[in-house]
């Protein structure tokens, strides 16, 4: 059995982290982020796995915060010089690179690139490097931050998410495509087309312009203009097939809920559409709203969208809260026993990791939740691997802040385990 079936390309948050990121497309190779090209099996992951090769930052304990209020995760240290590693088939490594650099790589054709730490006078900046998959010819593209690749170019962003930019691979040239006042969102990037959001404030509050404009810097236009919400609206976007699904509202922070959410499906290439799950209503307090977290699949002539219903008394990933089932044609709703999440996004049921790694609907068990050290924490699926933390994690009850728990961390193996064989090794430990 093999995850390795090519779809047809699309759009990540990964990330790893990303937070992220990384956001959705129809059809893509297993492993591959919301933003991915298409010749690495996850580009712009942690751990990225290209020919026979796979590549990532080999960091020390010091590489990270010893504290931090997400028990899973813990923030990098900027002045930590870590090792950008190559491992090869057998197990043998080569260091390609030392800087301080802990989180994804984008490859196009033969060089890697990513994000390190600068300190300019007081102030820490990002910014990104590249050097070839040999570790030579390093190049310093400038400051910002890497949003994906379409496979010939590189898509980062400026100014604190207020410009877009376009790093072409073959003319060595960096392209402006849009900037504004407004902080703006990366969705996807596919034929030659950058799909984004673009943040703006109203009478009424605030809401997200889902724009499209051509890689070429041509003016960008609206797509979609969704009802404008109470604070920041949280936004998830997929493109599947000709049309663009996001789910939208405002997040409700404290109390942890996703409190006025609905789900928008809207063409790609004319704007057309408007909300497919939830009311306009939901925006008001009161009601039950849609969580941000969707799944679409194929199922026969029909196309189905699973969401769940979010709220404090409901348990998100549980058979205990059925999925919504929704014929996306005819808008007629069923409840499904079915864990509605996005395509490579691992989600923890029973004590387990699965992922979908494609629109199947298949749940594909990757690791338990809990490992010998302690936590086990998912960063990254490429090929028929998956990347995982092993780490020991302590409360802090005495430094809690707030709801929120603080956490200490102790010490972690990195590991990966094939998804198909079981077997498992460990990768590096700090």
């Amino acid at each position: 059995m093999s995850f390795k079936p090519f779809l047809a390309a699309a759009a990540s948050f990964a990330a790893a982290i990303a937070v992220f990121a990384l956001l959705y497309a129809f059809a893509k190779p297993p492993g591959m982020p919301e933003s991915g090209a298409m010749e690495p099996l996850n580009n712009g992951g942690m751990f990225v796995e290209y020919g026979d090769n796979v590549y990532y930052w080999e960091c020390s304990g010091d590489s990270w915060e010893r504290e931090s209020l997400n028990m899973r995760a813990f923030s990098p240290v900027r002045e930590t010089v870590n090792r950008l590693t190559k491992l090869k088939p057998g197990g043998a490594k080569t260091v390609l690179y030392e800087g301080a650099g802990s989180g994804g790589i984008s490859i196009i054709g033969d060089r890697a690139y990513f994000e390190l730490f600068e300190l300019i006078g007081d102030d820490w900046i990002v910014a990104i490097h590249s050097i070839t998959l040999g570790g030579g010819g390093p190049v310093r593209l400038g400051d910002g931050e890497i949003l994906g690749t379409d496979g010939r170019r590189l898509i980062f962003s400026r100014s604190g998410n207020r410009e877009i930019w376009a790093y072409d691979s073959r003319s060595n040239e960096s392209l402006s495509i849009c900037e504004g006042l407004n902080e703006l969102t990366f969705i996807a990037a596919e034929d030659e087309t950058i799909y984004y959001a673009e943040l703006k404030k109203t009478e009424d509050g605030f809401k997200q312009l889902f724009r499209s404009v051509s890689i070429y810097g041509d003016s960008s236009k609206i797509l979609f203009e969704p009802p404008a919400v109470e604070g920041a609206p949280v936004i998830r976007a997929q493109i599947y097939g000709e049309s663009i699904f996001s789910s939208y509202g405002y997040y409700g922070g404290s109390e942890g809920l996703y409190n006025g959410g609905v789900i928008l499906m809207f063409d790609k290439h004319t704007g057309k559409g408007g909300i497919v799950a939830g009311k306009s209503e939901a925006f008001t307090s009161g009601s039950l709203p849609v969580d941000q977290a969707f799944y679409l699949r194929k199922e026969k002539e029909a196309t189905f969208l699973y969401w769940h219903e979010s709220g404090l008394k409901l348990e998100k990933w549980s058979w205990d809260n059925p999925a919504v089932r929704m014929n996306i044609l005819t808008g007629e709703t069923s409840r499904a026993k079915f864990i509605a999440e996005g395509v490579n996004r691992p989600f923890i049921v029973d004590g387990k990791y699965y992922v979908y790694l494609d629109d199947s609907g298949e749940m594909v068990p990757l690791i338990d939740a809990n490992g010998e050290n302690g936590l086990n924490t998912v960063l990254a699926i490429a090929g028929d691997w998956v990347y995982f933390k092993d780490e020991e994690v302590n409360r802090k009850p005495e430094d809690d802040i707030g709801w929120r728990e603080m956490y200490e961390r102790q010490y972690a193996d990195i590991c990966r385990t094939n998804i198909v064989s079981g077997e498992t090794e460990t990768l590096f430990e700090y």
